[in-house]
């Protein structure tokens, strides 16, 4: 199929080690986050292709990868972060206009997930009813280190932490993401057994509720 490009490509940051970018849209404009030289940096994209830097405030290194979500009248920015007081994901509520609406300071305590040469969890937010869930990859839930846990927390409109956070699956650990999320579906790899290989299937669940069970079914 053939379509057209509404607009031509956008430079959204000076030349500088910028990566991991992440991108949530609304109705009056697209947020879009990433990481530069270890710190985060994000930028509004409204009508006509115009661009607005949003200073969202940060101290401590910010790992691989950032996840934006967008629901009711808010952005909801989620990063992993390291710094003298250890691992920690912390989050930042952004208004429709790409207003910072709270200091950074909602903050989740993890145990990094090592292995397979990253050292920061897998996080996606999604919108979920009148907040947001937060899944992440987090303590390796083997000796070897090649699968990883994966919990989820429900955050509210207000960016307070709601429910959770609740252990739900293992996956395997990889370089980041290592998991993928769509309004409460999450899905992710784990291992299965095998007499004399090492395999793999894609499974998904679907989170009722995080003081609910979820259900996992195998995709692949």
């Amino acid at each position: 199929a053939e379509g057209t490009v509404a607009l031509d490509e956008q430079a959204l940051s000076i030349q500088g080690a910028n990566e991991f970018p992440a991108i949530a849209s609304g109705p009056q404009g697209s947020l879009a986050v990433w990481r530069d030289n270890l710190y985060l940096q994000a930028v509004m994209l409204t009508g006509g292709g115009t661009v607005t830097n949003v200073g969202i405030p940060g101290i401590f290194p910010v790992g691989p990868r950032p996840s934006v979500a967008w629901n009711g009248d808010t952005f909801l920015v989620a990063a992993p972060v390291r710094g003298s007081f250890g691992d920690q994901i912390q989050w930042q509520l952004v208004s429709a206009t790409g207003v910072v609406r709270t200091p950074l300071t909602a903050f989740l305590d993890f145990d990094a997930a090592a292995g397979a040469g990253t050292s920061f969890p897998s996080i996606e937010v999604e919108a979920y009813g009148d907040g947001f869930l937060l899944f992440w990859s987090g303590t390796p839930s083997d000796a070897d280190s090649r699968t990883a846990n994966l919990y989820v927390a429900r955050i509210n409109g207000q960016g307070i932490l709601a429910d959770g956070p609740k252990l739900i699956a293992t996956t395997l650990v990889a370089y980041t993401p290592s998991i993928g999320a769509a309004g409460n579906i999450v899905v992710f790899s784990n291992k299965i057994g095998h007499p004399t290989r090492e395999l793999a299937r894609v499974f998904a669940m679907d989170v009722q509720g995080v003081a609910g069970k979820p259900r996992r079914r195998a995709v692949r």
